[in-house]
């Protein structure tokens, strides 16, 4: 800006003794100070300095320019009255203060009548508006540190705003993002109701816990649901927590809280692995999978799939729609229908009426049967129980360990003994097995361990010389549980592959 006006001593030289100024003189002495009237500059006596904006009021009114130097071409900064938001609108002006800089643009607008304040921005639109170009931070507080940590932030990143709180170490423990699909965090405890939190999120409530109202009330050891729930019973729509087990309780229709029910949508199927109990009805519409003990004091119903993996105990009606497999023991005191195929793999107790409109598969269905050999030569002299480790088959599993066989229900079953002696034996060499039942008994003879002489028939079998091969077959009546070996006494030992022990399931028995 150029002044072209003479300083004070260029002017005090005119006026020097002896001295007559002339015209122009006395015209450069007057203009070099300020006048009032025509400055827009005033101070009146008993009131503060005046200034008088330039311009007129359909546009902005400038007041103040603030150079470095007037060699400037432009100021630093202005102050000015109703600034423009489109220059090529006059009548676009907001009412109010701004400073703008040197670029022309606002940085600090407080409007008038309402007082709110713009940075960056002629139009707030709140007591506070900020608003950036291409910055990143929007509005920063530091601390009073020198390494001035910004200990909150709001930042934007194309168009999203971003919350950020931070230590002292400038650690970034909270950030709330604007966008949807963006992170936001909360790293440290947040307490409710609680000044000391153990968890990251501690509730400390004293809410309502007993008949549910609009809102919902979370409280140390419950929730209880509003909403819809509003209004029922005492027992509607809530979660408790007491000393021996979580408690919940279904949806009420009112205030009756008999009408109490809860709906497990499971179309992947549901699997529980731990016991259930239902003092009522328990419907199942999908797949219903037990791992342990179920027990249903009423009535069952299953629109789907049902596997019970161990014991399951109905007292009351049992409807099966699908298919349903017990691993273990399925006991009914009521009504049983199954309406497809129904499979029972140990044992099934119905105390009312069955009724089956499939196929059902109960132990009595199953085949059980075995065939063993000994393997190997030199198994001579007392073994009690003999081990057959040549295993043909072994249907059902029920010959266990090489050694037993294990009755799986109550049932008739036929044994089948061989032996065989080889061709190194002695003339005089004998070889005697005898079929026993559980720890001291014979199959179908006494109870003692000598051979019986008066007890009716025995199951034993004697190979007496060389090659000599021999068996016997026995039916015998055994209940489930019951437990048959072979024990072998003599001199000698039976042949390889030859000899041989054979049983299998002929009929059922209830």
């Amino acid at each position: 800006m150029d002044i072209n006006k003479r300083n004070r001593t260029e002017l005090k030289q005119f006026f020097e003794q002896g001295d007559q100024p002339t015209e122009q003189q006395f015209s450069e002495f007057i203009d070099a100070g300020i006048n009032q009237a025509e400055d827009g500059i005033a101070k009146v006596q008993g009131a503060p300095l005046s200034i008088q904006s330039e311009g007129d009021s359909a546009g902005s009114q400038e007041v103040l320019d603030l150079f470095s130097k007037f060699s400037d071409d432009k100021p630093k900064w202005s102050l000015n009255l109703n600034p423009t938001v489109n220059p090529q609108e006059p009548d676009s002006n907001q009412e109010g203060l701004n400073i703008k800089d040197a670029t022309g643009q606002s940085r600090l607008f407080i409007k008038s009548g309402k007082g709110d304040v713009g940075i960056g921005t002629i139009e707030p639109t709140s007591k506070l508006t900020i608003q950036g170009k291409n910055e990143t931070s929007l509005l920063s507080v530091i601390d009073t540190t020198q390494q001035h940590a910004k200990v909150f932030e709001v930042t934007q990143n194309q168009g999203n705003g971003i919350v950020s709180l931070r230590s002292g170490e400038n650690e970034e423990i909270v950030r709330l993002q604007g966008k949807q699909d963006a992170t936001s965090f909360l790293l440290n405890k947040v307490g409710v109701g609680t000044k000391n939190p153990l968890a990251p999120l501690s509730i400390l409530g004293t809410g309502n816990s007993t008949k549910p109202d609009q809102s919902m009330h979370i409280t140390n050891s419950s929730i209880l649901f509003g909403g819809s729930n509003a209004g029922g019973s005492a027992q509607s729509g809530k979660i408790i927590v007491d000393e021996t087990s979580l408690k919940i309780f279904g949806k009420t229709s009112g205030t009756n809280g008999a009408t109490k029910k809860i709906d497990i949508f499971s179309e992947g199927g549901m699997s529980v692995k731990g016991n259930i109990t239902a003092k009522n009805r328990l419907d199942v519409d999908g797949i219903l999978t037990a791992k342990t003990n179920m027990q249903v004091q009423q009535d069952l119903t299953i629109n789907g799939n049902i596997t019970a993996k161990t014991d399951m105990q109905v007292q009351q009606n049992l409807t099966i729609n699908g298919d349903v497999i017990a691993k273990n023991q399925l006991t009914v005191e009521g009504l049983l229908t199954a309406k497809t195929d129904m499979e029972i793999q140990q044992k099934l107790t119905v105390k009312g009426v069955m009724t089956a409109e499939k196929r059902i598969k109960i132990p009595t269905n199953q085949i059980v049967a075995f065939s063993v050999a000994i393997k190997d030569n030199g198994l001579n002299g007392t073994k009690e129980p003999v081990v057959f480790d040549h295993i043909n088959y072994n249907h059902g599993d029920h010959f266990i360990n090489n050694r037993f066989f294990i009755a799986p229900i109550k049932g008739l079953y036929q044994f089948t003994m061989t032996i065989s002696q080889p061709n190194n034996s002695s003339s005089n060499a004998f070889c005697l097995w005898q079929l026993k039942l559980n720890d001291t008994g014979f199959v179908n003879g006494s109870n003692e361990d000598n051979l019986p002489t008066t007890s009716g028939e025995v199951a034993i079998l004697r190979s007496r010389f060389a090659t000599h091969s021999c068996s016997r077959t026995v039916i015998t009546q055994l209940n489930a549980g019951d437990k048959i070996r072979i024990r072998q006494t003599g001199s000698s030992g039976p042949d390889n592959y030859a000899s041989g022990f054979e049983g299998i399931l002929l009929q059922a028995l209830t």
